[in-house]
């Protein structure tokens, strides 16, 4: 069945809800977090938390990475277990400082920071990478406790760890990343349903009552039989097959 007009494509919709949870673009934040500010905030963050010697920093345009010096790095593959954090724009280097401490203590393997504007106002600005998913709550409860009094946003599609929302897990499928097969699989399954319903309706005198609470219904069906809690998104210990190979434009 072809694509109704004006619906939008699964690729444009995944995008779309891999975004959610993005702080707006604002003067105050570009002006904050323009690169140049952000760079030796996070020398200093870096120093103060003794990583120079423990860790190899690198980076793309969008990320600070940084990876233990005396871990041969493997890919992704191999640190699937990921740790999110996500507090308030306003609050990021607070979280940095606690997120950097915890990395230090409970030897975290690999992790990156948002290095432009747009990577600071994501939702996942911060992420840790681990090989267990022991270890991955491990880190995250003591962070999740270390930054209990900042604001939180959070991070879609993912586990909750501690009360705010700040800081939540994922896991990679061997392909891609935990959110864009996620969303990915949302969007999916929000249009399937979306064209189902309409076909249902074709001929009903109210094609609109209830709708939208169909659609929700039929959609979190489909995401439930893949084996996902579309309660909490916690992620599964092996990440579900029909959610392998799922990437979003993001």
């Amino acid at each position: 069945m072809s694509r109704s007009r004006g619906a939008p494509a699964p690729r444009s919709l995944a995008a779309l809800l891999y975004r959610a949870g993005s702080a707006p673009v604002t003067e105050r934040w570009v002006r904050l977090w323009h690169p140049s500010h952000v760079e030796p905030a996070m020398r200093d963050a870096v120093r103060s938390a003794g990583l120079d010697e423990r860790y190899r920093r690198h980076g793309t345009p969008h990320w600070h990475a940084m990876e233990r010096a005396d871990l041969a790095w493997t890919g992704r593959d191999a640190l699937r277990h990921k740790v999110y954090v996500s507090p308030e724009p306003g609050s990021l280097f607070a979280a940095l400082h606690a997120v950097l401490a915890a990395a230090v203590a409970l030897d975290v393997p690999a992790l990156k920071v948002g290095a432009t504007t747009q990577g600071v106002l994501r939702p996942d600005a911060i992420v840790l990478y681990h090989r267990s998913p022991e270890h991955a709550q491990q880190v995250a409860e003591r962070i999740a406790a270390d930054v209990d009094g900042l604001a939180a946003r959070g991070v879609p599609f993912t586990g909750q760890v501690g009360r705010t929302g700040a800081v939540s897990r994922g896991t990679d499928p061997s392909h891609g990343s935990w959110r864009s097969a996620v969303t990915t699989a949302v969007a999916t399954a929000v249009l399937h349903a979306a064209r189902s319903e309409r076909t249902a309706r074709a001929g009903s005198a109210d094609q609109t009552h209830g709708a939208v609470e169909a659609v929700v219904a039929r959609t979190l069906s489909t995401i439930a039989s893949f084996g996902l809690d579309v309660t909490t998104w916690w992620p599964p210990l092996r990440v579900p097959r029909r959610l392998e190979g799922r990437r979003s434009a993001a």
